[in-house]
């Protein structure tokens, strides 16, 4: 839970990329001082907690980024789909822990945990080769970035009328929200 709440105000200042990349980070450091234990309860917690970090915001920020960028008529499915792959990756833990669970030695457990450790190097490294969200960009003054990701993302050129919707549709939210003005953040207890 605190992972997902820290994750939206650090995306906004450094971006939707470079913060799933950074939380990729934090996850895999978690996995390491798990993996690193040798005989201390608290350093197995203190790994699941950092890696509870990770997990949390990614599953902020990966969706964000998701439907930030995917072109409206697939948006709901990649959102969606994000859940499903979740819920898989569930099920193929179980199945690495029944496979590895007749192992007597503290491998039994680090393997599980070793795998566990490809995933979030993969979504950390490739993110980097994605760009940037469309709409962070255009957030960020950035509209001839936010312009050309859409085309590219649409597989448009610049000037479809899809890509001039899209932005048009950015322009009209970022123009509400900003009419409105910030929040504290107790008011969404009140």
């Amino acid at each position: 839970m605190i992972g997902a709440l820290v994750a939206a105000p650090i995306a906004d200042r450094i971006g939707r990329k470079y913060s799933i990349s950074f939380w990729a980070l934090i996850n895999m450091v978690g996995i390491i001082v798990q993996i690193a234990t040798v005989d201390k309860w608290y350093q197995i917690a203190l790994g699941r907690w950092v890696m509870g970090l990770g997990v949390g915001a990614l599953s902020s920020v990966v969706p964000m980024y998701q439907s930030e960028s995917a072109p409206r008529q697939v948006r709901g499915a990649m959102v969606s789909a994000f859940q499903l792959f979740v819920a898989f990756g569930i099920f193929i833990s179980y199945i690495i822990n029944f496979g590895t669970e007749r192992i007597n030695s503290t491998a039994s457990w680090r393997i599980t945990m070793g795998i566990g450790f490809a995933w979030p190097l993969i979504l950390g490294v490739g993110t980097l080769f994605l760009p940037e969200s469309p709409r962070f960009a255009y957030r960020h003054g950035r509209v001839e970035e936010a312009r050309e990701v859409m085309a590219k993302l649409y597989g448009v050129p610049r000037n479809h009328r899809v890509v001039a919707q899209e932005m048009a549709d950015m322009k009209n939210k970022l123009d509400e929200e900003l009419s409105v003005g910030k929040a504290p953040w107790h008011e969404v207890l009140t």
